[in-house]
């Protein structure tokens, strides 16, 4: 089983929600997703960058939305013209970003989103919690 933790996102600079980036065996999912962005995406990290910073001051994005479908009740998404990054609604933590991608490939990452949720959920339930790393 991947070990898990969490790391306070950089954009999130406000106290009302936390707002976590997820690590598996110490890769660290936002950081990854952001190192690969293609030059003409690059600029989106932007927007993406203002609603995590949003998201954290308890405010709404626009450009956020729930996932529709059996098993994804704690699944959201924030979304630019062309990149999605998907996060879970997860107590007592708060938002935890657990992967991002490209608008063409959605629907496999909604499936993996899901997977990895369930995971998560396993994984906090048989360690008693996530660890939360500086």
């Amino acid at each position: 089983m991947p070990i898990f933790e969490l790391t306070k996102n950089e954009f999130a600079t406000e106290s009302q929600v936390q707002v976590y980036n997820l690590s598996i065996d110490g890769n660290c999912q936002f950081e990854a997703f952001a190192s690969n962005l293609t030059k003409e995406t690059k600029s989106e990290i932007k927007k993406i960058s203002i609603s995590i910073w949003q998201l954290s001051a308890n405010r709404k994005p626009r450009n956020r939305n729930h996932i529709k479908g059996k098993g994804l009740e704690v699944c959201r998404e924030l979304k630019t013209k062309n990149l999605r990054l998907y996060y879970l609604i997860l107590n007592p933590y708060g938002l935890v970003i657990c992967l991002g991608g490209q608008k063409t490939k959605q629907k496999k990452d909604i499936a993996a989103l899901k997977t990895l949720k369930n995971k998560i959920l396993k994984y906090k339930e048989t360690h008693g919690g996530l660890e939360i790393v500086s």
